[in-house]
C-alpha cells in the first residue's frame, strides 16, 4: 500500500479529504497539521499490532558457535525479539525434535549442547517496517493490507480525539474490532512427553 493511499484513507475517515469533490489543499485550515501527524500515528498502530497481536515470525539455523565446556554458544539474529515457545529444534538425520535443553544468554545469545547436532530456532521479530517522518506519496510500505487498514482507523481516531468524541469513539472501536480479529487462534501440537525421572 502506498503512502498516498494510506493518507487518503485516513483523511476520508475524518471527512477531511475533499469538499464538494475538490481535494482539500494542505494550506486550508489545519489540513497540513493533520497530514504531518499521519505517518507517526500509522507507525504507532503498526508497531502495536506487530508486537502485541500479530507478531512477525522468523527462523534461523544456528551454525558455528563457540565451545564453552560441554555446550556451544551461538549468536541470535539482531531482529530476534524473543524465542517462540517450543521454538528450539534439534535436527539429527533430517528429524526435527523440539528441545528444551538450552539457556538464553542476554538478549542475543543461546547455549546449546555441543553434541554434533544441528539446531534451528524460531523467534518473533523485534520491529516491523515503519514509515519515514515525511514519506513521499509513492512510498510503498511492505505490510499486510489488513494491518494498514486497521492502522488508518487508529490514525483517524487520534486526529479527531479533541474535536469530536463520538467520531473518535466510533473510529477507535472499529480499529479495536479489526485488531481483535487478527489475534491468532489457539492451536494444538501433539508431541510425546519425555520421562525426566528415567522410569
Amino acid at each position: 500500500m502506498t503512502y498516498a493511499e494510506i493518507k487518503r484513507k485516513v483523511l476520508e475517515l475524518i471527512n477531511q479529504y475533499s469538499i464538494a469533490g475538490e481535494v482539500i489543499s494542505p494550506a486550508y485550515n489545519n489540513q497540513s497539521d493533520y497530514i504531518s501527524r499521519i505517518p507517526g500515528l500509522i507507525n504507532d498502530a503498526v508497531l502495536r499490532i506487530r508486537t502485541e497481536v500479530k507478531l512477525i515470525e522468523g527462523s534461523c539455523a544456528l551454525t558455528g558457535g563457540v565451545k564453552q565446556g560441554s555446550m556451544r554458544r551461538y549468536g541470535l539474529p539482531g531482529e530476534c525479539r524473543r524465542i517462540k515457545t517450543g521454538g528450539v529444534y534439534r535436527i539429527v538425520g533430517g528429524d526435527w525434535q523440539p528441545t528444551a535443553n538450552y539457556r538464553l544468554l542476554g538478549n542475543y545469545g543461546i547455549l546449546l549442547p555441543d553434541d554434533g547436532a544441528e539446531y534451528e530456532v524460531e523467534y518473533y521479530c523485534r520491529t516491523p517496517e515503519c514509515l519515514p517522518n515525511d514519506p513521499f506519496d509513492a512510498y510503498d510500505i511492505d505490510e499486510e493490507p489488513e494491518i494498514l487498514t486497521a492502522a488508518c482507523y487508529y490514525a483517524a481516531a487520534m486526529l479527531i480525539l479533541n474535536d469530536n468524541e463520538f467520531e473518535y469513539a466510533a473510529l477507535y472501536n472499529e480499529y479495536q474490532r479489526r485488531v481483535d480479529g487478527m489475534a491468532s487462534q489457539p492451536t494444538a501440537e501433539i508431541s510425546p512427553i519425555l520421562d525426566v525421572y528415567g522410569f
